[in-house]
């Protein structure tokens, strides 16, 4: 927290002798749950009143003329570190802008997001989703192979691909975000152009240079000594750079935004972004994301080449002023190839949120929301050469549910208090593995999660 303080007195003498605009905001948050329950095969655990978690967020801005310097900083566990940092220099149509943060376009309807919601958030529900020999969160609480591990479902994400799949490449997750690298925000620097009373409407254009992921290990098997056998390790050269091109249009009707995102060598996405705004009271978007992943490895045994496409579809209609209902879906398809054989053909997964939020007055909004997470894979027999494809049908075949019902209290300005009852039903229609059967193993939770916040 002193180091807190010191950049603000410090923010604040810059400010004075330069005669720049300063904002200094504080977030203060508190969540814990009120309630766990676990239910698995032979095993149930409950815990009341967990200890919560706690982070403090101070932001800062400054203006100066056409230049603009923000940072938010995270106070947790006694550590300070950086959430987002930015400094922009604007010159007529053009910005600069070195930056530590995101940069999206496209309007993903988050209107009704809030610290509880489903909406693009990692919900703390837990499953026993796996077989694991280290027991992970609460964990070892009975079951098969030392204990079942608790684990987390996502809900619903950035636009792009759906990270429900646990894939090995996150190439395509948050794809509309210039400033990230396969889904991790990156540092960066952008330049953007923007044309207006030119065209019926605005078109912008952004290239922006950023941190690049740690390449993929890109040694290979070769016949390097010439004995005729491709038994030696061959190394290879990556690009290792990442780089994002974008172009937007603004309309009265619609607002659209395509990008590209190479992230390193032979790593990268695309993806295509449509907002309508010509029906009132509607909030929309539509967009379409395709990423692909290549590299060899020797761990592996040879080349292997991931591509990924999801389809996005967000809609929230504003009944009135006081009631609104949405509905999120992304829909992603997996497909890997091993030396150009395919290893897992039409992996897919489905995310589906449905919500409600209703006024009731000034002091109280209520909220309900459900989720249908599933992952499976199409059918196709496994052969000879293939016999992992029952292995992952099996894994992957199930589906997930979650509802929950809330309320978010504002009693004070600037100040929040959100509670749920939240159920989450995890694995239906698991399947079996040899002599193991999934289903046996998955478990369902009952939380009371809660959130405590102040902002000045």
């Amino acid at each position: 927290m002193k180091k807190i303080v010191s950049a603000v007195a410090l923010a604040s003498l810059v400010a004075g002798a330069f005669a720049a605009d300063v904002t200094v905001k504080s977030e203060v948050k508190y969540q814990p749950e009120a309630l766990q329950f676990y239910s698995g095969k032979d095993a149930q655990q409950t815990n009341f009143a967990t200890q919560g978690t706690f982070k403090d967020t101070v932001q800062i801005n400054l203006k100066q003329d056409n230049v603009k310097i923000n940072g938010k900083f995270d106070v947790q566990n006694g550590n300070v570190n950086l959430n987002t940092g930015s400094a922009i220099l604007t010159w007529g149509a053009a910005n600069f802008t070195a930056a530590y943060t995101d940069s999206r376009f496209a309007n993903r309807v988050t209107n009704d997001q809030n610290d509880l919601s489903l909406i693009e958030q990692n919900y703390g529900g837990k499953v026993w989703n796996g077989l694991s020999n280290t027991a992970v969160g609460t964990g070892k609480i009975g079951g098969y192979n030392e204990g079942w591990s608790l684990g987390s479902i996502n809900g619903t994400k950035k636009l792009g691909i759906n990270p429900n799949l646990s894939l090995t490449s996150k190439a395509g997750q948050d794809a509309d975000n210039a400033t990230a690298t396969q889904g991790i925000k990156a540092d960066a620097f952008v330049f953007d152009y923007t044309i207006a009373d030119v065209l019926p409407g605005k078109l912008m254009f952004k290239l922006a240079t950023k941190k690049s992921a740690k390449a993929w290990n890109s040694q290979t098997l070769a016949d390097v000594d010439g004995a005729g056998n491709e038994d030696d390790i061959k190394s290879e050269t990556n690009n290792n750079s990442a780089y994002s091109i974008e172009s937007t249009f603004t309309h009265d009707a619609f607002a659209a935004d395509f990008i590209v995102n190479l992230d390193a060598d032979q790593v990268g996405s695309w993806g295509l972004y449509v907002n309508p705004t010509c029906v009132d009271g509607l909030t929309s978007v539509f967009g379409f994301t395709y990423a692909w992943n290549k590299r060899n490895s020797t761990a592996a045994g040879g080349k292997l080449d991931y591509t990924y496409w999801a389809v996005d579809a967000r809609a929230r209609y504003a009944i009135n002023d006081d009631l609104a209902a949405g509905v999120y879906i992304n829909a992603t398809n997996y497909t890997e190839k091993k030396n150009d054989v395919k290893v897992y053909d039409g992996l897919t997964a489905l995310d589906v949120v449905l919500n409600v939020n209703y006024k009731l007055n000034d002091l109280a909004k209520v909220f309900v929301e459900g989720e249908y997470a599933a992952k499976s894979l199409s059918n196709q027999d496994a052969d000879a050469n293939n016999a992992s494809l029952k292995v992952v049908g099996a894994k992957y075949g199930t589906t997930n549910i979650v509802a929950q019902a809330g309320v978010i209290l504002t009693p004070a300005k600037g100040a929040t208090l959100t509670a749920a009852v939240r159920g989450v039903f995890g694995g239906i229609g698991a399947g079996e593995e040899g002599n193991v059967k999934y289903s046996d193993f998955v478990g369902n939770a009952f939380t009371i999660p809660v959130t405590f916040k102040c902002s000045l």
